[in-house]
């Protein structure tokens, strides 16, 4: 089973530019719509979504507006995706405050999203609205919507079955057909024959059907960091020899080791992170004398790393190749 993370930042524009409370109502807007709105401006009625100038209507004088410009982010963003590459190899960052996290490789998916958003509260001191479910769009909806008791994960088709179709992950053409054939909720559909569906929407009528009864895209793109290669190991109990250890690296090394030779790829830079039966973790890593470009090469630098004694029972093991970039290869005349 996959297990799909969805992060969102929850005030994140406003409060990392105006962390202190109190002041004036306050807006920060992109390409003519709010993207934040503090508690202030929102209880006066700024919704996130709305137009520029329906929110200047509401807030007047009163307010304070200010523009979204990705420089002024850009930092807190980098923190908080590197927390998550800390605790996960696959992050496909949709925004500066939003990015799906695969965490399908830990033992414990739930627990790890946990203590992911509290690593990241205690970097950035911004709270983080997190949700897991098996596809995409519905761990999506769980954060939009709201999902205490984790029916998202659980029972997917119960918890969309009462959503809106907006919550579908459609076009905005196909819900407004969704809504003129008279289908306001997800479960409405669950019933409609994919035949019938086929007829009104044509090539998209499958991804309709499956998503109606809680099915999904799941794949994340591992987009953060741009320019790194990861894996993720675990053991079969808590093991603290040398011996099991590097089989455990001889696995990752191969994995990884095959990415970087099919794309004809090398990597400058090696951590490694011990994982713990507690949820913690100990960090190694170093800088390379040469370019590692093989499984072989891989193998022999994680093993380096080992400290001589491994003080604390080890669940897993996360490596990461940083500063990957394409092979040079010397044209011969």
């Amino acid at each position: 089973m996959r297990y799909i993370a969805f992060f969102s930042g929850r005030g994140f524009y406003v409060r990392h530019l105006l962390p202190e409370e109190g002041g004036a109502p306050s807006v920060v807007h992109r390409e003519g719509r709010v993207l934040d709105a503090d508690q202030a401006a929102q209880a006066r009625g700024v919704g996130l979504g709305m137009p520029l100038s329906e929110a200047k209507m509401v807030l007047g004088q009163a307010g304070r507006f200010l523009e979204w410009s990705e420089e002024a982010y850009r930092s807190v963003q980098t923190i908080w995706l590197d927390v998550c590459a800390e605790h996960a190899e696959i992050i496909e960052p949709i925004d500066q405050h939003e990015a799906f996290v695969d965490l399908s490789g830990h033992p414990d998916p739930r627990e790890a999203l946990e203590r992911l958003r509290e690593d990241i509260f205690g970097r950035t001191r911004l709270t983080f609205d997190a949700a897991l479910a098996s596809s995409r769009w519905i761990a999506r909806a769980a954060v939009e919507h709201g999902d205490p008791m984790g029916k998202a994960l659980r029972d997917p088709r119960g918890f969309v079955a009462g959503l809106p179709v907006d919550a579908l992950p459609l076009a905005t053409e196909d819900v407004a057909r969704l809504v003129s054939l008279g289908y306001r909720r997800i479960g409405e559909l669950a019933a409609v024959e994919l035949a019938t569906l086929r007829q009104q929407f044509g090539s998209r009528a499958l991804e309709l059907y499956r998503s109606a009864r809680g099915g999904g895209e799941a794949n994340v793109d591992p987009l953060y960091p741009p320019d790194s290669l990861a894996g993720r190991f675990h053991y079969d109990g808590a093991p603290t020899d040398r011996e099991t250890l590097e089989r455990g690296f001889a696995v990752l090394s191969e994995e990884v080791g095959e990415r970087l030779q099919s794309r004809d790829l090398i990597g400058e830079e090696i951590a490694a992170v011990f994982l713990h039966e507690d949820g913690s973790n100990t960090r190694f890593e170093r800088g390379l004398a040469r370019p590692l470009s093989s499984s072989e090469s891989l193998k022999r630098a994680l093993v380096r790393l080992l400290p001589n004694e491994i003080e604390r029972p080890v669940v897993g093991i996360q490596v990461r190749l940083s500063n990957v970039r394409r092979a040079q290869r010397v044209q011969l005349d």
